[in-house]
């Protein structure tokens, strides 16, 4: 909690009234069972039901607050890469502001509920990945505007607030279209992306000039994924799965693009994913490395939904369901901080919330029987006490 005070007291226009309200938001997300509603984060210290719908209202800049702790903890000077991603929240109920039909891809359907977009950062060493901005989809879009041009829109407006090293972003297939793309591009960033496997490409053609008028010849036919033969082989990567590169033009993209063919033989037919690069000198070891990092922003909808409330909240107009997304993926970051500053490379935030847990417990059990902790014999059986019921990663 000191980290949250330190950050909290350094960001400008946060008053102290908003400031007790955030630590104890926090402190009780990091500890509390069963549902995150405002009614049962209270009993775990959170303010009132009534506090908490009133400070949801107000304004907090959590991408500032993220990249600050960021900072803090040393992330930024390894976070090479963005990381775009959406999420699907199910919700129900007739007043709930943006309800709609959404891509869920835990059921690969289109149902009736919620999406945020959610941007992060994701340092490749560490192979871990921090939530810094979400925002909600709109159901209802403006006329020939896609949910990708919203998208484009969050990343044009969080570009400039990134660190200097981010020069690339991380996007799955869906991203991979042209307007998007190009939009990446001009922000000054390389896109990793994936490929369909029946992508329209064709050979750059690197022979000599013909003789006579007319313009050069820019193109060597078609690209194909039976016939390996004008692909550069860059080996096994991982068991069984073999690499091959080759740089293409993408008719539909209309770039240049550094592809990464990873293929593996299952039941003796080849399966393959074809992933890119905008950047054509990146090598094709680390796009294949970098695009797989790419899944980690996942791991970070996954422990937000499971342990932090993410789908739990009971509210229905934009500010107050932004603030308690924002929120509950804020607490994953410190959490994931927290043990990474303990020096622990596999994290469990179950068992982090576990530890906590019994530290409230534990805390309100002394106090309540006038027991000091620093007592001689209950010294050797504390940290047995705090680690009842953790469970590995």
């Amino acid at each position: 909690m000191d980290l949250i005070a330190r950050i909290l007291s350094h960001l400008p226009n946060v008053a102290k009234p908003q400031m007790a309200f955030l630590l104890a938001m926090f402190a009780a997300l990091f500890t509390f069972q069963g549902k995150a509603n405002r009614v049962n984060l209270h009993r775990y210290g959170a303010p009132p039901p009534r506090t908490q719908y009133r400070q949801q209202k107000k304004d907090f800049d959590f991408l500032a607050f993220n990249l600050a702790v960021l900072a803090d903890q040393d992330v930024q000077g390894g976070a090479k890469l963005a990381v775009m991603d959406a999420t699907f929240l199910k919700k129900s109920g007739k007043h709930t502001y943006g309800l709609g039909w959404f891509y869920n891809g835990c059921h690969s359907r289109a149902e009736r509920g919620l999406e945020f977009s959610v941007l992060g950062l994701v340092d490749p060493n560490e192979n871990t990945a921090y939530a810094i901005d979400a925002r909600q989809s709109p159901a209802q879009r403006e006329e020939g505007k896609s949910l990708l041009d919203y998208a484009l829109e969050q990343l044009q407006e969080v570009r400039p607030k990134l660190p200097e090293t981010v020069s690339y972003g991380l996007f799955d297939g869906a991203y991979a279209k042209h307007d998007f793309i190009h939009g990446v591009r001009a922000l000054d960033l390389h896109a990793i992306s994936k490929l369909r496997k029946d992508a329209a490409m064709r050979h750059l053609y690197t022979g000599p000039r013909r003789p006579g008028p007319g313009a050069p010849r820019k193109y060597d036919g078609k690209v194909v994924y039976d016939d390996l033969s004008r692909w550069e082989s860059l080996g096994e990567v991982e068991a069984g799965i073999e690499l091959h590169t080759l740089v293409a033009w993408h008719d539909t993209i209309k770039l240049k693009l550094r592809v990464v063919m990873a293929s593996k033989v299952v039941d003796d037919t080849r399966k393959y994913v074809l992933l890119f690069s905008t950047d054509t000198g990146l090598d094709g070891q680390t796009i294949y490395s970098w695009y797989k990092s790419r899944f980690q922003i996942e791991f970070v909808f996954r422990d937000g939904k499971q342990h932090l409330g993410l789908v739990d909240g009971q509210m229905r107009d934009k500010k107050a369901l932004s603030y308690h997304v924002n929120l509950c993926l804020a607490a994953v970051n410190l959490l994931r901080l927290q043990e990474r500053a303990r020096g622990n490379k596999v994290i469990s935030i179950a068992s982090i919330k576990r530890r906590k847990y019994n530290e409230l417990l534990m805390e309100r059990m002394f106090s309540m029987l006038g027991i000091t902790p620093d007592a001689p014999e209950i010294q050797p059986h504390l940290e047995a006490l705090r680690d009842f019921g953790r469970m590995a990663a």
